[in-house]
C-alpha cells in the first residue's frame, strides 16, 4: 500500500496540506506518479474517486478490467459525462472538463487507447452564466448620480 503526503500550495500562501489518497494498486501508482503538481494529484484523485463511485467500483484496478474492450470503456466515460451534464448533477463545464482530464490521464498513463475525439464531443460547451457587455448610457448616468 502506498501513501503519498504532499505540501499543497494555496494561492500565494504556503500551507501544509496532507494528501493521503485512499486508492491503492499499481494502476493508481502509475497514474499518480505521472503527475507533477501536488495540487493536480489531489484534484485528479478526487475526480477519479468520483468516477469510480459512479461506476460502483472501489479499486482503480477495476477500471482496467475491460482494457481490451476500449469501446466499453469509452461508453462508460460518455455515460458519466452525460450524467454530469444533466440534472440532478448539472456540473459546470470547467468541472466536467477537469474530471474528464483526470479520467483520460488515468487511462493514458495505463496505456489504454481510447477515441479521445469522440469522448470529448460529449463534454458539452462552455456556458457563460453572465452576459459580458458594456455599461449602457443609462447605467453610467445612474452610477454618476449616486456618487
Amino acid at each position: 500500500m502506498y501513501i503519498y503526503i504532499y505540501h499543497i500550495k494555496e494561492s500565494h500562501n504556503f500551507k501544509n496540506k496532507i494528501f493521503e489518497p485512499t486508492l491503492t494498486g499499481i494502476p493508481y501508482r502509475i497514474f499518480i506518479e505521472g503527475l507533477k503538481s501536488a495540487v493536480t494529484k489531489a484534484a485528479y484523485t478526487f475526480a477519479l474517486q468520483k468516477y469510480m463511485k459512479y461506476l460502483k467500483m472501489d479499486n482503480p484496478n477495476d477500471l482496467l478490467k475491460y482494457q481490451d474492450n476500449s469501446k466499453f470503456i469509452q461508453n462508460q466515460i460518455i455515460d458519466y459525462l452525460i450524467s454530469l451534464k444533466n440534472p440532478p448533477v448539472s456540473l459546470r463545464y470547467a468541472t466536467r472538463s477537469q474530471y474528464l482530464a483526470a479520467i483520460m490521464t488515468f487511462y493514458d498513463l495505463n496505456e489504454v487507447i481510447l477515441n479521445k475525439k469522440k469522448i470529448y464531443r460529449y463534454l458539452g460547451q462552455e456556458e457563460r452564466p453572465i452576459e459580458n457587455r458594456g455599461y449602457t448610457t443609462e447605467e453610467i448616468a445612474k452610477i454618476a448620480r449616486s456618487l
